[in-house]
């Protein structure tokens, strides 16, 4: 249930025109879908301004990160869903606009989004990169 709702918001900012994918840790897709974990998500086309308020929008609410977990282009957001039990369960994901790579706190090289739409592929139903992609 929890991931067919999820699945209806990306295709609502795909067809805004906000494509969303899970760029990386695709592998711990169970355990994100359970709440157990977060999930990554890359903004590889569209504007960070309109999907934010597509967010909003299909109800997911913006949260602020302790300052040591912050960076710049990355916005947090939480959604409560009901299991197939009926129980509560708090899906969050990081959406990033850019991917930058280096060390935790010193990351500094940006690469250009539109190197991702070219490793496309779709597991479970979910928009990701292909298979290796995310160590390369």
């Amino acid at each position: 249930m929890i991931k067919k709702e999820l699945l209806s918001d990306f295709k609502y900012f795909d067809l805004n025109n906000q494509k969303l994918i899970i760029w990386k840790s695709f592998d711990r897709l169970e355990e994100s879908l359970s709440g157990g974990t977060d999930f990554d998500l890359l903004l590889v086309q569209g504007d960070g301004e309109i999907l934010l308020g597509l967010l909003e929008e299909r109800g997911w609410t913006k949260f602020i990160a302790e300052k040591w977990r912050r960076f710049r282009n990355i916005h947090d957001y939480f959604k409560v869903f009901l299991d197939e039990e009926g129980k509560s369960v708090i899906i969050h994901f990081h959406v990033h606009e850019v991917v930058r790579t280096g060390q935790r706190f010193t990351k500094s090289l940006e690469i250009n989004n539109e190197l991702f739409m070219d490793q496309l592929t779709i597991k479970n139903g979910f928009e990701t990169v292909r298979e290796g992609f995310d160590l390369e």
